[in-house]
């Protein structure tokens, strides 16, 4: 499996939660990972969840144009994870709801010690997104790493 920044999100998540697919991938390549964001960067997506800096009256432009290739569901998710270093499941914004989808009250964490997948890492030095810190974290809770390597140009 090869996944690129959200794509190896997908790919650690999947692999972490359903062993029947995690057996049958031989090697994770994953470039610029993006699983936690503790030490993410980017002053545009870090403004973009500072809702009360957002001018209401632009909503309608803003949403105009976005979220073009994603859905909003996604963008809350991701907005729920800023300054964490652990990634859980979507927070349904209720014990209920959170009960009736993962029967249980909260929304639960995903442990990367439980992926088996032989795993590769290449990541870029100035990266906003796949910040190095957030990939040296993740690179120390998986168990199976094969390779990993910081691109000092990128």
């Amino acid at each position: 499996y090869v996944g690129h920044s959200q794509g190896t999100t997908i790919g650690f998540i999947t692999f972490s939660t359903i062993s029947k697919i995690a057996e049958r991938i031989k090697i994770f390549f994953a470039l610029a990972p993006v699983f936690s964001t503790k030490y993410l960067k980017s002053p545009l997506i870090r403004m973009t969840y500072k809702w009360k800096s957002i001018v209401m009256s632009r909503l309608d432009v803003y949403f105009s144009h976005n979220p073009a290739g994603t859905s909003v569901q996604n963008m809350l998710h991701w907005s729920q994870l800023l300054n964490s270093t652990h990634v859980k499941a979507y927070d349904w914004g209720s014990p209920d709801l959170n009960l009736v989808h993962y029967n249980q009250t909260t929304s639960p964490l995903y442990n990367m010690t439980n992926m088996n997948v032989a795993t590769a890492i290449w990541n870029g030095e100035s990266d906003l997104l796949a910040d190095p810190e957030d990939v040296n974290i993740l690179h120390s809770e998986i168990t199976n790493h094969i390779y990993y390597k910081t691109i000092s140009y990128y």
